[in-house]
């Protein structure tokens, strides 16, 4: 901010000014010189990465373009913004979205809004910038990308200059594009422009629009995404008698965008389509479905590396080829390449250099322009993802294909063909495409056969939760306020379970019996610092902190985390155990147990009986807890019926209440009946409009798996006892692509130990020796320790939720026989 001689007002109507990059410091100096003439607060970006970062593709599309913010007294506003208009009237620049344009101006816009920061922080830890009303009452500084004003405020309206009128007296059907193409639908949107679903109008045929809007992608060298259109229309021109790309219809200028349309291919992308045809991950798959994967396989691979050679023979490198670019026919298994924007021609089209993480070698970011031995790597990198969507392990270990296609050769007789030809390709060996080719057409159909797993010596982990809290204290630096710990951008919280500090602590402790002194002091002095900007959840807030701090014995800290808790103004905002009441409620219960004391107990009644209160019935009378502000339900342990269910029941288990027992089960029968069974295994969708089935701890079988076991446990009753076995299909399997516990192997591993242990019965710890097994493909050593990628997959992380503090857990329990002790609470049972 400059000039601040004055307090400005907490919001009001607001001043944007775009630019490009040749225009920027003419651009700045102009407004400096007008904005210290009227003595007016401003801001901007400070560097040209900034500016590049607001012109790109990715920025969000309620922020982009915006170079310059000016946040006018009311009594100056009209006056500045027209000095302004005046000083910038023939300048071009990006349109600003979630602005109105002033007069015909074409940089500058304006928009009523909050000029300090207030911030709203739903249980979720999702933040939303509020504003006050007229009867001083926050609302939220909805911040869209389109103009939208405040119901309160009276909205400005400027008088049209000629240019203006004319041009809104254009019927738009006078253009070219909507003469020949009606739009149908929206696929997505980015700040470059919309991708739709149309239709030509004289043939009746489905096509796909792209949309380009001009200014934004540029760079000092004037590189827009508008060439970049220009660019992708020319290669599938180039590439039409080759059948590998979509047919293109042209490009077509309305009003200052330009939108190319071309064919619209049906089927799925090969991302989507792998996933839809996986086997691996199903531990029942037959020997038939697996030989049917192995011959699509094969099919799909053989395409693909023909589509690359077709492209290399006219010279033209893809440069981003990943599986989200290559589409399927799923019918017919013909592949097609989509997404040219990170292609060109060898000594044709500008340099360019775009791609996709899990698919470049590690010097591609140094390139000013890949070449073809990156696509062949790309390619390797693809066929490995078909296998499972593990790429990201390259970047820690170059043997990891390898690593894993030997355990697939083991476990299923993957043919070794399939693993030489993608370690041909991604080490770009002489004639890889040629050779790789070959090696993938000698493959034998029908040679892979049911999983015949070899077992596994769990002993060899026996050092290694050690090792994985090493790698942590050899990176320890309390010295710091934040990130004290390897962690991902997924932590928001020091004192979170999930994702920060204080659950690698509470893992620390649990599984090598004491922290670090400096860790210790470090989140005691959290508690002070962070606390009362804590959501009120288990997960990410007050109430898991309150858990974490019993744990390490911090008795103070932990009653008064407690106790922000328990006053939080979001506490009632949901009922969940991960974000809500049930989770706060369960913490209420241990530290009853912990410091034996009535009045936490009491505390878990009173959240219990709103939980009662608040429960619908739906048409079978099962109970369930729509989310706020949406028509869906949360489904699992963490955000669904089942994480009240678990709560509940440990709460009858005190009190002996049967309310509390009846409406567990009722709400763990709402969330059973959204099972659904693909390859006979069963996963659950994480809400009740969704279509992707999981079986994970977060949302999924293992954790609901995790309450019916208890369920079984304290009532016995063989319809528990039937849906755990129905279960158990799902959660035997080996593979997935995550190690971590709440969404990945971890959390599977400790629901089979949970089920050894409860109903004593080996074979379930011999399915969690095979998860043990699985997780290890993913260990990453190191001299100083052992780690494991986090929930963005690209970095190593230690948190509890999806790094090496949960797979510590659960490796410590598989060693040591140690019951579950998170967030289970199984002493109460006992």
């Amino acid at each position: 901010m400059l000039a601040p001689k004055k307090n400005y007002p907490n919001q009001g109507w607001k001043i944007h000014i775009s630019c490009h990059h040749d225009s920027d410091i003419w651009t700045l100096e102009t407004a400096l010189k007008i904005c210290l003439a009227h003595n007016t607060e401003f801001k901007f970006a400070s560097d040209p990465a900034t500016l590049s970062q607001l012109l790109s593709k990715n920025c969000t599309r309620s922020a982009s373009g915006k170079f310059i913010t000016i946040y006018p007294a009311p009594s100056q506003f009209d006056e500045l913004i027209e000095a302004l208009y005046i000083a910038f009237k023939d300048c071009k620049g990006p349109y600003i979205l979630s602005d109105k344009p002033y007069k015909d101006s074409e940089v500058i816009f304006y928009r009523y809004g909050g000029f300090k920061r207030i911030e709203h922080m739903n249980v979720f830890g999702e933040r939303s910038s509020q504003i006050l009303n007229e009867d001083f009452f926050e609302i939220e500084d909805i911040r869209s990308p389109k103009y939208v004003t405040p119901t309160f405020i009276i909205d400005k309206n400027y008088e049209l200059t000629s240019k203006q009128a004319e041009s809104s007296s254009t019927d738009e059907s006078s253009s070219e594009l909507f003469d020949k193409f009606e739009f149908i639908s929206c696929i997505k949107h980015s700040n470059a422009g919309g991708v739709y679903v149309g239709k030509e109008k004289a043939t009746d045929n489905t096509v796909l629009i792209k949309e380009a809007r001009p200014f934004v992608g540029m760079n000092s060298g004037d590189f827009s995404v508008i060439k970049l259109l220009e660019k992708e229309l020319r290669l599938m021109e180039e590439l039409a008698q080759d059948d590998i790309a979509p047919t293109p219809y042209g490009m077509y200028p309305a009003w200052t965008h330009h939108f190319m349309v071309q064919e619209f291919l049906t089927g799925s992308t090969l991302k989507n389509f792998s996933v839809n045809i996986s086997q691996f991950i199903h531990a029942n798959c037959t020997t038939f479905e697996l030989n049917n994967w192995l011959a699509k396989f094969q099919t799909l691979s053989l395409n693909t590396i023909e589509m690359v050679e077709k492209l290399h023979h006219k010279k033209i490198i893809f440069g981003d080829l990943s599986f989200n670019n290559i589409m399927v026919d799923s019918d017919t298994l013909e592949t097609k390449l989509i997404d040219f924007e990170g292609a060109f021609q060898k000594q044709v089209d500008p340099e360019v250099n775009l791609y996709t993480p899990g698919f470049y070698t590690e010097d591609r970011p140094d390139k000013s322009q890949p070449d073809f031995c990156d696509d062949i790597y790309a390619l390797g990198c693809v066929l490995l993802s078909v296998l499972m969507p593990t790429t990201y392990m390259l970047s820690y270990d170059t043997n990891f294909a390898k690593t894993l296609t030997g355990h697939l050769e083991r476990d299923f007789s993957l043919p070794s063909e399939i693993s030489e030809a993608i370690d041909l390709l991604l080490k770009n060996a002489p004639d890889a495409l040629y050779k790789s080719k070959t090696l993938l057409e000698s493959i034998e159909l029908g040679s892979m056969a049911k999983c015949q797993y070899q077992g596994f010596d769990f002993a060899k982990l026996t050092e290694y939760p050690k090792c994985i809290f090493e790698l942590c204290e050899a990176h320890l630096a309390t010295q710091r306020m934040e990130y004290v710990l390897p962690l991902d951008n997924k932590r928001e919280f020091a004192l979170a379970m999930n994702h920060g500090e204080l659950g690698v602590a509470y893992a620390w402790k649990i599984t090598q019996g004491e922290i670090p002194t400096a860790l210790s002091e470090w989140l005691k002095n959290q508690n002070y610092y962070e606390l009362p900007d804590l959501p009120p959840g288990l997960m990410n807030g007050c109430a898991g902190a309150a858990w974490g701090f019993s744990e390490l014995g911090l008795v103070q800290e932990a009653r008064r985390a407690f106790n922000v808790s328990r006053l939080h103004r979001k506490l009632y905002d949901s009922c969940s155990l991960g974000y809500g009441l049930a989770g706060t409620g369960l913490c209420a219960l241990k530290l009853y147990l912990k410091f034996d004391d009535d009045y936490y107990l009491d505390l878990a009644k009173g959240y219990a009986d709103y939980i009662l209160e608040e429960g619908i019935k739906d048409q079978n009378g099962y109970y369930y807890w729509p989310q706020v502000d949406t028509e869906k339900t949360p489904i699992g342990l963490i955000e669904g019926g089942a994480g009240i269910a678990l709560f509940l029941l440990k709460l009858f288990a005190v009190t002996k209440e049967s309310r509390y027992l009846e409406v567990g089960k009722s709400a763990l029968k709402y969330d059973l009946s959204f099972k659904q069974e693909k390859y006979g295994s069963i996963g659950f969708p994480a809400d009740s409009g969704g279509g992707i089935f999981y079986p994970y701890v977060q949302c999924g079988s293992a954790g609901i798996a995790m309450v019916l076991l208890r369920y079984y446990k304290m009532t016995q009753k063989q319809y528990f006892l039937d849906e755990i076995n129905q279960l158990r299909a799902s959660l035997s399997t080996k593979y997935s692509v995550s190690s971590g516990y709440f969404s990945g192997l971890a959390g599977i591993g400790s629901f089979l130990l949970d089920a050894h242990q409860i109903l004593n019965d080996e074979s379930y710890f011999e399915d969690a020796c095979r998860v043990a097994d699985g997780i290890n493909i993913y260990s990453v050593h190191y001299a100083e320790g052992l780690g494991y990628p986090g929930a963005m997959r690209q970095k190593l992380s230690c948190d509890l939720g999806a790094g090496s503090a949960g797979v510590a857990l659960f490796y410590d329990r598989l060693l040591n026989k140690k019951s579950n002790q998170l967030f289970m609470l199984d002493e109460l049972l006992n």
